[in-house]
C-alpha cells in the first residue's frame, strides 16, 4: 500500500468539496481500483477544512479504510 502514494492521484477534490457526485465517483473508482489515491486541491482547503478532514469524511461516507494522509493527498482502501 505504501507504493500507492507514489502513483498519480485517481481522484481530485476541488473547491466544490465532497458532494454526492464526488462520493458516487469515489465509490465507483474504489470498485475498480484498490487502494485509491485522492488529492485535495488547494482550492478545497480553507480554515478548519484540510486534507485530514476530507480523508476522514470520505472514508466514512464510502465505508473504506483510511490508509494514510501525506500533505494534501490521502489513500483509502477496502
Amino acid at each position: 500500500m505504501k507504493s500507492a502514494f507514489h502513483d498519480p492521484p485517481d481522484v481530485q477534490i476541488g473547491k466544490g468539496g465532497i458532494g454526492d457526485a464526488v462520493i458516487a465517483h469515489i465509490k465507483e473508482q474504489l470498485k475498480a481500483k484498490n487502494p485509491l489515491k485522492i488529492k485535495v486541491l488547494k482550492s478545497a482547503i480553507s480554515e478548519g477544512v484540510d486534507a485530514e478532514y476530507y480523508a476522514s469524511e470520505v472514508s466514512k461516507r464510502v465505508h473504506a479504510k483510511l490508509v494514510g494522509v501525506r500533505g494534501n493527498t490521502f489513500v483509502i482502501g477496502r
